[in-house]
């Protein structure tokens, strides 16, 4: 009798894992990982948006792993899940790869500066099922604004040269003899001066 009391129990286990739905494609599963997305979303956009010239890289941080336990305080409360940090907050600087999180008391205090780029990565879990995000971040002084605006100055020039270029390569030989003078260049315009 002992043999079929652990087949009996064995068919029981059987039953009851077959009852709980565990695939991926689970709606319950689904809506954690939703939910989880939402959180990182929502926490890197945040983190972004306090990146300004100066800002404690340490503190930016914590505040990242305060923030996402706020946000998780939020989801899932009807039912005992457990949730919280799958990957804590890292600000990564520059040329180091990933990973960075300095201690909010280490001497230097680690700041950002203009032009610095920060590598954002964190995650969530909602009853084990983890989510996480990354984001790339310019921090951008005055200086820099000033550089985007005469970088896309230049852009537009160099866009309305090469439409000069092509609308001068589809006039007629005689008409584009007329409009460019001198040695053609690049696209044999003489106009755009490449």
């Amino acid at each position: 009798t002992t043999h079929t009391r652990t087949e009996h129990m064995a068919d029981q286990v059987a039953r009851i894992e077959a009852e709980i739905d565990t695939s991926v494609l689970s709606p319950n599963i689904v809506s954690k990982y939703k939910a989880a997305e939402e959180v990182v979303n929502s926490v890197l956009e945040k983190i972004v948006s306090l990146c300004d010239v100066g800002s404690n890289i340490a503190k930016l941080c914590a505040f990242g792993d305060q923030f996402i336990d706020e946000q998780l305080a939020a989801v899932f409360n009807r039912s005992p899940v457990e949730k919280g940090i799958a990957y804590p907050t890292t600000i990564t600087l520059n040329e180091n790869v990933a990973n960075f999180s300095p201690l909010e008391d280490e001497e230097p205090a680690v700041l950002a500066k203009d032009g610095d780029l920060l590598k954002i990565s964190l995650g969530v879990h909602i009853d084990g099922y983890t989510c996480t995000g990354a984001r790339s971040h310019v921090v951008k002084g005055e200086m820099s604004v000033i550089f985007c605006l005469f970088s896309s100055f230049l852009g537009v020039e160099h866009v309305l040269r090469e439409c000069v270029c092509l609308f001068v390569l589809t006039l007629s030989s005689r008409q584009s003899a007329r409009w460019a003078r001198g040695p053609s260049r690049c696209h044999g315009c003489g106009v755009c001066g490449c």
